[in-house]
This record gives structure tokens, sequence and C-alpha cells, in this order.
């Protein structure tokens, strides 16, 4: 078995959290995706922005509010109650904690540990970093990393 298979799924997609394939395209998703379920990014950054532009969605334009909604909504079967469990046991966040997609340190910390319940390992924190600021600014992280010293202060 090479390297890249011993890697979980989500990380062999660049998809950290496991965004299911639908009609919806998100920027970075490759075409060419040999996955019947699961979305392909180009990078792993790529595969964060697209959760980040979805966790914006829930709390902005669905009326998310809480851990506990997201999550449900996130991972709606009958796992939904452990994964909560086990983002707040990462996160120090109660399942009634109102998140705000404005808070980047909230954010960043919500989906490394949706990324670490998905995958079965810690986050690539630079990785999420990033693609809450793609998120943010659009573009790759090539095209932004010209346009800011840190855009993580």
């Amino acid at each position: 078995m090479d390297n890249q298979q011993a890697l979980p799924r989500g990380l062999r997609n660049n998809n950290p959290l496991n965004i299911r394939r639908s009609a919806d395209t998100f920027q970075g998703e490759l075409q060419y995706n040999p996955d019947p379920d699961f979305k392909l990014f180009r990078t792993a950054d790529w595969g964060y922005r697209a959760a980040f532009c979805i966790l914006r969605t829930y709390l902005l334009h669905n009326g998310l509010k809480t851990v506990s909604e997201v999550i449900n909504r996130w991972c709606p079967d009958a796992t939904a109650g452990q994964y909560i469990k086990a983002v707040c046991l990462l996160t120090g966040f109660s399942s009634t904690t109102v998140l705000s997609f404005s808070d980047k340190d909230q954010m960043i910390k919500l989906v490394a540990a949706m990324s670490e319940v998905e995958n079965g390992r810690k986050a690539n924190i630079y990785d999420v970093r990033w693609g809450y600021y793609m998120s943010l600014h659009g573009g790759s992280r090539r095209q932004l990393e010209g346009k800011t010293q840190d855009p993580f202060l």
C-alpha cells in the first residue's frame, strides 16, 4: 500500500470534512473524480475553503446558530450525537455555543476539530487557516500569499 492509500479518504481527496458529491461546484474542486461519494479538491486548503463556504451558508443564511445545530445539519445521521461530543471535547465549546462566522479563531477551531473527527488525525492548522482566509477573500493561496504579510493576525 502506498502512502496516499494509507491516508484517510478525506485527506486522500483533499476534502478533510468529507463534503459529499452534489450539483454544487466549489472553487478548487476537480472535475475528474473517481470517488463515487465525496468531492475531490486540488489541495487541502481548497477543501477547507469549501467547508467554510458551506458553514457560512449555514450560519448566515440558514439560521443555524449553535455547534449542535451546525453539526446536526453536517452529519444528519445516528452518529451526530457522538460527532457533537467529540467536537466539543476537542474545541472546549459546549453544544449550545453560539457560532459567529466572523470569529476567525472560533471558526478555525471548529473546522480543525471537525476535520479531526472526520479523519481520525489532527488537522494541518496551516491549511485550515488558509481555507478560512480563502473563503473570505477569494482566490488561491498562491494568489493571496503575495497580498499580505500574515493573513492570520
